[in-house]
């Protein structure tokens, strides 16, 4: 029996997922036949003799809809292929994971989800940038009560150096790069950040058609997409998926990003 594609099920109901190992076929189908029975047997005894007649055909309906709206997916390794797990590479067995809202193919281990969100909006933003034609970027983390304090002071000016944890740009201070482009300007046409940040779509009109040689913009991620500390979502076995203590919770993360062009 061939099992469904993570990404084939609709984002609300593959947004948030657990990883099982691999079931054998028969037992799956066993495991399914014993739910379905279960919510006949339901229907049987709570619904009305109208029901009663429709019982066959909205079983597996009410079942289905119950696990949409109710209960959180579990998913199988093997129906991961299609799918990207950044941060472990691919999907471990027990884990839950949250899709990335914008780039509905990325999964996050939901304890990091927040952390992953404003990585990938700044890669896309570094990518955005030396696409069109940057030849050198400089990105600085600041917070918010930073980021209000500075907001009338030249970029250069603000502090330097990194945290101990380098591999994450969103504990990394700052850092900086320096390119030289080879190619005419253009904007990619796989980004998932560009159609819901009208500022980048100003920022290309800049660069294409008047030339800017210099910019410097924020990049921020300020809502939590549902996740936080209040999370709460109830499994098939009756165990529910919350957040754990290595959970911080949401707070608003604020990247300065600047880049230097060459004259087009």
């Amino acid at each position: 029996m061939e099992l469904k594609d993570l990404l084939d099920y609709n984002f609300e109901k593959r947004k948030i997922i657990k990883i099982i190992k691999n079931i054998p076929d028969h037992e799956r189908i066993s495991k399914e036949l014993e739910a379905s029975i279960l919510a006949a047997r339901r229907t049987l005894e709570n619904n009305t003799a109208y029901k009663l007649m429709n019982t066959a055909l909205k079983v597996k309906s009410l079942f289905d809809k119950k696990n949409i709206k109710d209960i959180a997916l579990e998913i199988e390794i093997r129906q991961t292929h299609s799918a990207l797990f950044p941060g472990d590479g691919f999907p471990q067995i027990g884990k839950v994971y949250v899709c990335n809202p914008i780039d509905t193919r990325r999964y996050y281990d939901i304890n990091h989800f927040h952390e992953e969100m404003i990585n990938h909006k700044i890669y896309e933003a570094e990518y955005f940038l030396r696409s069109l034609g940057a030849t050198k970027i400089e990105v600085t983390n600041v917070t918010d009560e930073e980021y209000k304090q500075r907001a009338n002071v030249s970029y250069n000016n603000m502090a330097e150096g990194n945290t101990s944890r380098n591999t994450n740009n969103s504990s990394r201070k700052s850092w900086n790069s320096t390119y030289s482009p080879t190619r005419e300007p253009f904007i990619p046409d796989d980004l998932t950040w560009y159609d819901h940040d009208q500022q980048w779509k100003q920022i290309a009109d800049s660069r294409l058609h008047s030339g800017i040689e210099s910019l410097k913009f924020e990049v921020s991620i300020n809502e939590d997409f549902g996740i936080n500390n209040s999370l709460k979502i109830p499994l098939k076995n009756g165990q529910y998926i919350t957040a754990d203590t290595e959970f911080g919770g949401f707070k608003r993360s604020v990247f300065i990003i600047a880049a230097e062009f060459k004259s087009l």
